[in-house]
């Protein structure tokens, strides 16, 4: 840590309820959980709970700042929403040309093919934000428990754009409609669907696939650039079985190596990393406003030892995850990084792909 727990100690509410509280939102409707006074008291009972009121008690009970930094984070992502389906929403305008007739004059043709050309560009330009707002809808995974209720206006679009441009964020929203049928096997069936999205419709080959990849390359001995690609599609697909695969590596003591040199170094360096770590890291990617802040709150912490950081982070994150998926989860190691720590301020080599292909 950079800072002096007296430096942290000066601004500890700010740390403590601008982050922490942010981290127990449950916004995947969109609208946050704990956004009311009384939550803000009920967080702080939570906390004196769990680590005791010599901690936590000196907490104002309502932090308004932060109260208003949580609503203005939820409302932006809903305006987000809105604003993509009011632009989907939206009947396309009249994009015709006007046709070049015979006897007329080279004046009238050039105004004509120039007002052609802005009607062009005013086609390209719907274009444009069509696409945008299906990308942004695709984007923010949040947004996907709200789309099924507009099904009957995505359909047709995400078919155009799947149909003409095989547009990858078109398949994404699709796998959380309620399709019809012919339209959903055809996608299952498709040569150029992705794999999670087929998955996510009910292939159950595809599902066992990508549980399998994300399971050999989590318990690899190397770490890999893989792991965080299959463990996301674990949640994009969101099954009682890709969920307890994720859940099963959360809660192994395994780690991963992680190989590397500096520049001008000829020495190699190996560092360890946790799978739990790795895994929730993903985790923090894909679901944001969640546990990363758990890391601000602890580890900014100045009242929690230095050697009970990571096991406090592992036990809250626990916790959290248990209540969100309605699970017994309890992540089992100790460490997120052991060995030669990376210098961050010095370009490094990294090997793991290096080793794997010999």
């Amino acid at each position: 840590m950079g800072k002096s727990k007296i430096e942290y100690m000066k601004n500890i509410t700010e740390i403590i309820i601008g982050s922490f509280i942010i981290a127990l939102l449950n916004i995947s409707n969109l609208k946050g959980q704990w956004v009311e006074e009384q939550d803000f008291r009920n967080a702080k009972k939570n906390l004196i709970d769990l680590y005791g009121n010599e901690k936590f008690g000196f907490m104002p009970d309502v932090d308004t700042t932060a109260l208003k930094q949580i609503r203005k984070e939820v409302q932006m992502w809903q305006t987000l929403f809105e604003n993509c389906i009011d632009t989907l929403t939206k009947p396309k305008p009249n994009f015709e040309k006007i046709k070049v007739i015979a006897g007329l004059n080279k004046d009238q043709i050039k105004e004509i093919q120039n007002e052609n050309m802005r009607t062009s560009n005013k086609e390209s330009s719907w274009h444009e934000h069509q696409t945008e707002a299906i990308g942004r809808l695709a984007y923010y995974p949040y947004n996907y428990s709200k789309l099924n209720n507009y099904s009957q206006l995505l359909i047709p679009i995400v078919r155009q754009y799947i149909n003409n441009f095989n547009d990858e964020t078109s398949y994404k929203i699709a796998a959380h409609l309620n399709l019809p049928v012919t339209f959903k096997d055809s996608l299952i069936k498709g040569n150029k669907t992705p794999l999670m999205v087929k998955a996510r419709l009910g292939d159950t080959i595809a599902e066992r696939t990508i549980i399998e990849k994300f399971t050999r390359f989590a318990f690899d001995t190397l770490t890999n650039d893989s792991l965080p690609a299959y463990t996301q599609m674990l949640f994009f697909i969101n099954s009682e079985k890709t969920m307890s695969a994720y859940f099963e590596a959360l809660q192994t003591y395994h780690a991963q190596r992680y190989y590397f040199k500096l520049y001008n170094d000829p020495e190699v360096f190996c560092r360890w990393y946790s799978l739990a770590y790795r895994l929730l890291l993903a985790y923090q990617s894909y679901y944001p406003f969640e546990i990363r802040y758990f890391e601000k709150f602890i580890f900014n912490h100045p009242n929690i030892p230095d050697d009970q950081e990571t096991s406090v982070y592992y036990e809250a994150v626990s916790k959290y995850l248990s209540k969100k998926f309605k699970k017994n989860i309890k992540i089992r190691t100790y460490y997120m990084g052991a060995g030669t720590l990376i210098p961050m301020d010095v370009d490094i080599i990294p090997l793991n792909a290096t080793l794997k292909k010999k």
